[in-house]
């Protein structure tokens, strides 16, 4: 295939642009194009392109996926991140760049949604809209080791989730209005979300729908413990609502989009009623994050 390649050298794997080309053309494909996500990177796209593909994280792939969005390109995936949250999703195999890009060859397409996000910087998303625990967690991130994996990140998290305050949030989840309060309260598009934590292994990207997860404070000492002793469950929120359409969210806390903080209104809405989808190559139908 005729690729144009996306590359960001500063990935968690560390591999630099010319060492992703060589991987792609000894792979058997033609590198028409390469650059970095920068803003109106998909401007410099030629018409032979037939593939977008992404190598770095999850912030990398996002900025890929959100950029090529009606489009009519499919992206292949090469994880160098250290999370890989989204390439879990799509059950490529993550650590194994080499593995990832052979993929390609036998890969059946599949759509990833993005659904809207209103009331925030978007207009769409690709893993989650949150606010509270993991926009704090973003937050921190500037004064934490640049070369923190995922273990210490969780050890983070789990120091967080013991201290994090509790707020008042009112929703409205798929009409049906409530009051709770909680420490966090996530919008998944993807099952996992930071430093690989699993919120909810049924959540796809490709079914049109999101997840709706409150966490509370009596869930604090479960999430921690998981956190710090991560096993092939999901971590322990016990009150995940899959299947919404669309949610409203009023609360004042820090909220975040994806992986960046934002400045958001008081009032958020989700909505996958106008969702677009981009075609991207998945060697599975099932999700396979861990």
């Amino acid at each position: 295939m005729r690729v144009h390649l996306v590359v960001n050298p500063g990935a968690g794997d560390g591999m630099d642009g010319p060492a992703v080309v060589r991987l792609v053309e000894d792979a058997g494909h033609e590198v028409v194009g390469t650059g970095a996500a920068d803003p109106g990177w998909e401007r410099s796209l030629a018409r032979e392109v037939e593939l977008v593909a992404a190598a770095g994280g999850d912030g990398t792939i996002s900025a890929v996926l959100l950029a090529v969005a009606g489009r009519g390109l499919p992206v292949g995936i090469v994880p160098l991140g250290t999370a890989n949250n989204i390439a879990g999703d799509l059950g490529l195999p993550t650590g194994d760049p080499a593995g990832a890009v052979a993929s390609w060859r036998s890969a059946a397409t599949r759509p990833f949604g993005l659904p809207v996000v209103d009331g925030a910087p978007g207009p769409r998303f690709v893993e989650s809209v949150g606010l509270g625990l993991f926009a704090e967690l973003i937050a921190e991130a500037d004064a934490a080791d640049p070369d923190e994996g995922v273990d210490e990140a969780r050890e983070r998290l789990a120091r967080l989730v013991e201290r994090a305050p509790e707020f008042d949030v009112r929703l409205a989840v798929d009409g049906r209005e409530r009051r709770d309060r909680v420490i966090g309260l996530e919008v998944l598009n993807i099952a996992s979300v930071g430093p690989r934590v699993v919120l909810d292994r049924s959540t796809r990207s490709d079914d049109g729908r999101v997840t709706v997860v409150p966490i509370r404070a009596g869930d604090r000492e479960a999430l921690a413990a998981w956190l710090r002793s991560p096993g092939p469950h999901a971590a322990a929120v016990p009150s995940v609502e899959p299947g919404v359409r669309a949610v409203v969210v009023e609360a004042d806390a820090p909220v975040h989009v994806d992986d960046e903080v934002v400045d958001a209104d008081r009032v958020l809405g989700v909505t996958t009623a106008a969702l677009v989808s981009v075609e991207v190559l998945s060697p599975s139908s099932s999700p396979t994050t861990g």
